[in-house]
Parts: C-alpha cells; structure tokens; sequence
C-alpha cells in the first residue's frame, strides 16, 4: 500500500497500516471515498453556489453560529467538520450581523412603571434642561441594566459609597453570575453543554498563560533544525487541533503535522 494513499486516507480520517495489501475493487471503493470526503470536507461547501471550481486554499472550519444561521435562513445543515473560504466567511458574517439587528429590533422593548413615569415627566416644559436629559439618560441605562439582571434572577446592583475598583470588582461578579445563568439557560433550552464562565479573571490568566506557552513553543520549534525536535513539540498542542490550525501558528508542513 502506498504511502501516497495512506496520508491522503489519513487526511480523510480513514487509519491505513503500511505493509498491509488491499484488493483492486476494495482500492477504487477506498479512492472514490476519499474523492468524496476530499470534495465535502477539504473544500469550501459553497452556501451560495456560486464558485466556478473548487475552493481548497485559505478554508475556515464553520462555526456553531454560522451553521446555526445557514441552516434557519437558507435551510442548509452543515457540521463544524465543513469549512468555507474567506468570500463566503464574509458574506455569511455580513448575512448574519443584518440577520441578527433585524431580529433584535423585533424585539418589544422593555417597559417599566418608571421609564413610563420619566417619559411623562419629561413632558412637563418645567423639567426640560441638558442637565436633567442627562441624568435621565443615565438612570433609564441603570434601570434598563437592573431589568437585565431581574430576567436572570439577581438582585439589582447598588452602588452605596463605593469606589472605583470596588464598583469593577463587584460589576465582574456580577458578569460571572449573568454569564452562569445565561449558560444554564441556554443547556436547558437546547440540551447542549457550554463552558460556565464562573471564573473571569481566572480565564483571563489562562488564556494570557497559554498565549504564552504557544509562544515559547513556537519559538523553540522556529529555532530547531532537527525534525524530530520540530514534531516533538508538536506534540505537546491540544489533540484536538487539526492541521489547518496547527500550520497556522507554526507554517510546518503535513509530514510533520502527521
């Protein structure tokens, strides 16, 4: 068996053992697969039909949102296995940021006793004045925010005599709370689990941590010449990143990723 043939059915996740041998109807079933595969998953799915050859350079893996999208707007089920060239990436996020305002404009807005009570009030020609706009702007965003924080079952925040970085620390719990029930929400509603953000500082640090990592790594493989150094640090990324992402920060090529 070729080593030709066991990359390209590697790349389509099909685990080939060199040495082994394979029949002449179960090799042209094995390539028309691969063709297959080639043609759904290593080329951009082209939502809108409108390439004239096949797209298989500067592909982006699909996101939960834009399939999400595709498939309430123009009724087209992908996987996060399918990818899509910048062009299309483009016009979906264009399609999809229009999409997204429509739908929040159609929204009703959010109706209180007391925005009724500022509204009339400032009706009154006694009260019309750029300080008092002022004031009333900003106490329809805390009311607006508190009603925010009443659909998410948490009391309203009170400011008391606080100072700055009291305020940020007690705004960055209050954010971790918003974020845990929007969480909960959102399994409840579509039976899929998501990260909890409980932790923002502590996210922030390990993200910055594993910035670092990639970078320490990255500089340690672009310094070796040694290619079995070069596919040892390798080794030490995620599992679950594909060769896209990996050529990505690192330029190595699919012998090495492999």
């Amino acid at each position: 068996m070729k080593l030709d043939l066991i990359l390209r059915a590697k790349e389509c996740k099909i685990n080939l053992i060199a040495g082994h041998k394979i029949c002449t109807n179960c090799l042209s079933t094995l390539n028309q697969s691969i063709s297959d595969y080639q043609t759904e998953y290593l080329n951009c799915v082209d939502p809108y039909e409108k390439h004239r050859f096949k797209m298989n350079s500067g592909l982006v893996i699909l996101n939960l949102e834009f399939i999400s999208f595709l498939e309430t707007v123009h009724n087209k089920k992908y996987t996060t296995d399918h990818k899509i060239c910048n062009a299309c990436e483009n016009q979906i996020q264009s399609e999809f940021i229009e999409y997204a305002k429509e739908k929040l404009s159609s929204q009703p807005p959010i109706i209180n006793s007391c925005t009724e009570f500022s509204n009339n009030s400032s009706e009154s020609p006694n009260t019309e004045s750029t300080a008092g706009s002022s004031y009333d702007t900003a106490s329809q965003k805390k009311r607006n925010f508190d009603a925010i924080l009443d659909v998410c079952g948490i009391p309203p925040f009170k400011r008391l005599k606080l100072n700055n970085d009291r305020i940020a620390t007690n705004g960055i719990n209050i954010v971790e709370d918003v974020a845990c029930k929007v969480s909960e929400s959102f399994e409840e509603a579509y039976g899929v689990q998501i990260p909890r953000f409980e932790n923002l500082q502590q996210m922030q640090n390990e993200s910055s941590w594993f910035n670092d990592m990639i970078t320490g790594i990255k500089l340690k493989y672009n310094e070796s010449k040694n290619v079995g150094e070069k596919i040892s640090l390798l080794t030490l990324l995620p599992d679950n990143w594909s060769f896209t992402t990996v050529s990505k920060y690192f330029n190595c090529t699919y012998y090495i990723y492999a």
